[in-house]
């Protein structure tokens, strides 16, 4: 059988599109935490939204302070950065699968659901 030339080059573009553009898109919408390693109380993402313009909106709790922030974000492969609006940076590995993220600083981690709690 032979293939022609311009259908694989279809192919392979179609396939890799978005592993170059569907990183911050596959993020996009509303997630909310499932469990919290090693507590809650250390390390938390709650009722988290990505939204497609690169802003978004939690609750988060560090080191036992929890508060509501906005801000930016960059999503490229294995990493998230958050840029609140009160300032700073915080830079995390992630793991996406599917509808489960995965977000870790060190030993600590944060499982996500999208979606929205109890919808």
């Amino acid at each position: 059988m032979r293939v022609s030339r311009r259908w694989i080059i279809g192919l392979l573009t179609v396939v890799g599109l978005p592993a170059v553009t569907g990183c911050q898109t596959a993020l996009t919408g509303d997630w909310y935490m499932v469990q919290a390693i090693p507590n809650r109380d250390t390390f938390a993402i709650d009722n988290a939204t990505f939204r497609g313009d690169g802003t978004y909106s939690a609750t988060t709790t560090i080191e036992g302070l929890t508060q509501s922030e906005k801000g930016t974000y960059d999503f490229i492969g294995y990493k998230l950065k958050l840029r609140p609006q009160a300032g700073g940076q915080r830079t995390y590995t992630t793991v996406l699968k599917l509808n489960r993220l995965e977000i870790m600083d060190g030993p600590r981690k944060a499982v996500l659901q999208k979606g929205r709690r109890g919808g």
